[in-house]
């Protein structure tokens, strides 16, 4: 068996527990449009899409009155706050990475791209 060529890192989830942030960022989302659910319940819905969260925590009712507009600040709250541990993820990764360069020579590293 040959060493592999390629290893790709997830980073959202691999090194950070970020379900919390993605809760939060729901929540936020959610009252920024003025309807409160409590955050352990958000929390529970996480790894759920986000087409489906809404109609999870508040129904179908909730769907169609606030779903497109809560997704897309859900998006925009969940990249704040991914950002502020970014620095968690970038004290974790060169270690990892450097792990990945005994290996081989070459190294790219793709990000998320932030929404506007």
């Amino acid at each position: 068996m040959t060493d592999p060529t390629i290893a790709v890192l997830d980073i959202d989830g691999t090194l950070i527990d970020s379900n919390y942030q993605h809760a939060l960022a729901w929540y936020r989302s959610l009252r920024s449009l003025g309807e409160t659910f409590p955050v352990w319940r958000l929390h529970r819905l996480i790894g759920m899409g986000g087409d489906q969260v809404l109609t999870a925590v508040g129904g179908e009712d909730l769907e169609r009155r606030v779903g497109d507009q809560a997704r897309e600040q859900q998006g925009k709250e969940v990249d704040a706050l991914l950002d502020e541990a970014e620095d968690i993820i970038n004290l974790a990764a060169p270690d990892i990475l450097s792990e990945f360069e005994k290996k081989s020579r070459k190294r790219r590293v793709f990000r998320r791209k932030k929404k506007k």
